[in-house]
C-alpha cells in the first residue's frame, strides 16, 4: 500500500507508478501520449528541481492536447493559456508569492473547469486547491545514469476513480520510456 503526504493534508493512499526517461524528447513523447487521452477539468500538480524537465513535460502534454503554439514555463507570468482540443491554463507557482496570487486572483476557480490545468510547482497550491490531482513528480537519478536520465512519477489519490484509470491506461509506448516501479491495485 502506497503512501504520500497529500499536499499538507497528511498522508493519503496513492497509486503510482514510475519511469526512466532517457532524453528530454522522450520525456515529453510520454506527456504527449498522456495529453492525448486528458479530460476536461483535470488537473496536474507537476514538481521537481530545477531542470529536470518540468517543461519538456508541458511541451510535450500541451502537444497531446493539440496545442500548436510554443509552449514555455510561465514563470514571470503567473498563467499562461493555450488553446487546443482544451484549453490548457498552464501556471507556476514557484516564485514567492505566487502561491497566494494564484489562489487570491481567481486562478483557483479556472482549475478544475472545462479546461486543463497544468501547475508547475504545483505541491505549493495542491493542498489548497481542494481537488483531486494527478502528481507529476520529475527527478534526477544520480551516479550510473546518463546526465539526461530522468525519473518520472506519476501518482492519483486512491480515491479519485477517474484519475486512477487514466494512471492504469497511461502507455508511455515500447519506448523511449520503461517502467521501474508500479502498482496496479488501488
Amino acid at each position: 500500500m502506497d503512501q504520500d503526504t497529500d499536499l499538507g493534508r497528511g498522508p493519503e493512499e496513492r497509486m503510482q507508478r514510475t519511469f526512466l526517461s532517457h532524453s528530454p524528447e522522450a520525456t515529453e513523447a510520454a506527456a504527449e501520449r498522456l495529453g492525448a487521452v486528458a479530460r476536461a477539468g483535470l488537473v496536474i500538480l507537476l514538481d521537481g528541481d530545477l531542470g529536470t524537465g518540468k517543461t519538456c513535460f508541458a511541451r510535450g502534454f500541451a502537444r497531446g492536447l493539440g496545442v500548436t503554439e510554443a509552449v514555455s514555463s510561465p514563470t514571470f507570468a503567473l498563467m499562461n493559456r493555450y488553446e487546443g482540443r482544451l484549453p490548457l491554463l498552464h501556471f507556476d507557482a514557484w516564485m514567492e508569492g505566487r502561491e497566494r496570487a494564484l489562489l487570491a486572483d481567481g486562478g483557483a476557480d479556472l482549475v478544475g473547469a472545462e479546461a486543463v490545468a497544468l501547475i508547475e510547482w504545483g505541491e505549493r497550491v495542491g493542498a489548497d486547491l481542494g481537488l483531486p490531482a494527478l502528481q507529476v513528480r520529475m527527478g534526477y537519478l544520480g551516479r550510473g545514469f546518463g546526465l539526461e536520465d530522468r525519473k518520472m512519477t506519476l501518482s492519483a489519490p486512491k480515491n479519485a476513480p477517474e484519475l486512477i484509470e487514466m494512471l492504469r491506461e497511461f502507455s508511455p509506448g515500447a519506448e523511449p520510456l520503461e517502467e521501474i516501479s508500479g502498482e496496479s491495485n488501488p
